[in-house]
């Protein structure tokens, strides 16, 4: 499935857009209004100009599940009743249903052991796998997500990256940060959307090395193609852009 921006224009937030967004990759998008981006991709806004369209899906609009780890909120007391309450919200009554929970929570990182507990007993990481899993434990087209880290610890956060490869081989993921650090770490594909309009679109590794471009724009570019930036332009020193900060100090100690 692909999603298909052509010269999109709304009112005075965005002009002139033209991207696509492919499925078995993850997308980063860096943005200053998230939820009018979000509600033009569900076609609960409709475009002034140009147009937005879904190849490849016979709906006539995508489901979009947002998983916003800022936000995060049940409406029951224990693992088991969330659940339940998911599960009737969608009118899953198929008892074969349990299996594939199960398997899920795990591909999740989660143990099986949190459907005895109350919410308020696990983790703040758990409570936001935990999340996660609910929000995307249906049928979607998309998910975005919003603050992408917020409260996980490192551990989790590798865990979160991997939840992210299975689900970008099954759909669209797209995560919106104004984090440009966290974007050139997970994302294989970038948008960078200023005053409206594209700034930048194309691999990740590759767009956002242009640190000037960024610092032109006012945008804080990603930290480690920020000092290979400022080695190449403060001390003549010519590095290569990489993206772990032991491959940048190797590079520094050999040509320095």
């Amino acid at each position: 499935m692909e999603i298909r921006f052509d010269d999109v224009t709304y009112k005075n937030k965005y002009k002139d857009m033209d991207f696509s967004i492919y499925s078995k990759y993850i997308y980063g998008i860096f943005l200053e209004d998230s939820i009018t981006f979000e509600k033009l991709l569900t076609k609960e806004l409709s475009v002034s100009k140009g147009k937005i369209t879904f190849k490849g899906m016979k709906r006539k609009k995508p489901i979009v599940t947002v998983v916003d780890s800022s936000y995060i909120h049940f409406f029951t007391d224990t693992v088991k009743s969330e659940i339940n309450y998911y599960c009737k919200k969608n009118k899953v009554t198929d008892k074969s249903f349990k299996e594939f929970l199960e398997k899920y929570l795990e591909n999740i990182g989660l143990e099986i052991s949190i459907l005895n507990k109350k919410i308020s007993e696990l983790s703040t990481s758990e409570k936001y796998l935990f999340y996660v899993f609910l929000k995307t434990l249906f049928k979607f087209d998309v998910v975005i997500f919003r603050n992408l880290y917020f409260n996980l610890d490192k551990n989790n956060r590798r865990n979160l990256k991997n939840i992210l490869s299975i689900f970008s081989s099954n759909g669209k993921v797209v995560i919106i940060e104004d984090n440009l650090d966290i974007l050139y770490e997970v994302t294989d594909k970038v948008l960078v959307i200023k005053n409206g309009s594209v700034l930048l679109n194309g691999n990740t590794k590759e767009e956002l090395i242009n640190v000037s471009l960024l610092l032109n724009n006012s945008i804080v570019p990603p930290t480690l193609p920020y000092i290979t930036y400022l080695a190449k332009e403060n001390k003549n020193v010519k590095l290569f852009y990489h993206t772990d900060i032991r491959d940048i100090i190797k590079d520094i100690y050999k040509h320095v």
